[in-house]
């Protein structure tokens, strides 16, 4: 069994939630609808900075309609290009 050791952000789901909402005034955004997430899951990102044009789209119907699909990694990526998180592995945890 290979085992790697990893630096890594944890995140709970719901401050993930509150740190979105605090950066979009108005946007109903909740990871667990958004990712499909179940109860006692944790979703791992890697965090680069970078939107490809795909992901850029979503960024813009998310800014301008509040439309989200799997907006998570997308978020992540848009918030450390602005620099307000560092940039690395994220895990955000889904308990409720």
């Amino acid at each position: 069994m290979k085992i790697e050791t990893k630096l890594a952000h944890f995140v709970d789901s719901f401050d993930f939630d509150e740190f979105v909402k605090s950066q979009y005034t108005g946007t109903t955004y909740e990871f667990v609808p958004d990712q499909e997430a179940n109860n006692d899951t944790s979703y791992v990102f890697e965090v680069t900075g970078d939107l490809n044009s795909y992901e850029q789209s979503d960024l813009d119907d998310f800014e301008e309609n509040n439309e989200t699909n799997l907006m998570a990694r997308v978020l992540l990526n848009t918030f450390a290009f602005r620099e307000l998180i560092p940039k690395g592995t994220y895990v955000i945890g889904v308990v409720w």
